[in-house]
């Protein structure tokens, strides 16, 4: 019985932490999507260190698409939302390859424009989403702790009973067996 217990109590510490590994995730990949918004701009703004900072956007792309591929492949039953994701973060990519492309021929100005017209757009929408996951990641954790709550007052409730039929029962046998030998 106290095996079962303990199993339960794991399945339900392990579905907890399945939901915060989630929402961790969810975080880090809207830092990603933030992280290349402000490198892009920096790098319109300094067109001079464009280098540099191209190559902390593609540090925080290659981040979230990382994360991405880790996402859907613990959660396969969400790939419907896994693969919008990558869509858009597709779209992104390609945006950003148009600045990149404008800033190298040394259009800035059209970089910029392209940057506020698609690339940032684009960057809301994955925000967006990584919000939403994060959302319910959150509220899957929410109900996991109630979960966890739940089994914990009700197998301590069992526990309690089983030990108290216990102890009736072992009076009883040894009232019996005490009576025979007597």
């Amino acid at each position: 019985f106290s095996l079962l217990v303990i199993r339960q109590m794991t399945d339900r510490m392990i579905e907890l932490n399945d939901a915060q590994v989630k929402a961790d995730r969810a975080q880090e990949m809207l830092y990603a999507v933030t992280a290349q918004s402000h490198y892009r701009a920096m790098a319109l703004l300094l067109p001079d260190e464009a280098a540099k900072y191209d190559g902390q956007v593609e540090e925080a792309k290659a981040t979230f698409a990382r994360l991405l591929d880790d996402l859907h492949r613990a959660e396969p039953a969400n790939a419907a939302f896994y693969e919008d994701v990558r869509a858009v973060n597709e779209d992104y990519r390609q945006s950003g390859q148009k600045v990149l492309a404008l800033i190298d021929q040394g259009r800035v100005s059209d970089a910029a424009d392209v940057h506020l017209s698609e690339e940032h757009p684009t960057s809301h929408k994955l925000e967006a989403s990584m919000r939403t996951l994060v959302a319910t990641a959150k509220e899957e954790m929410a109900a996991a702790q109630s979960d966890f709550r739940s089994a914990r007052d009700l197998f301590t409730g069992m526990v309690i009973a089983f030990s108290a039929v216990s102890v009736v029962v072992a009076l009883v046998l040894g009232f019996v067996l005490s009576w025979a030998f007597i």
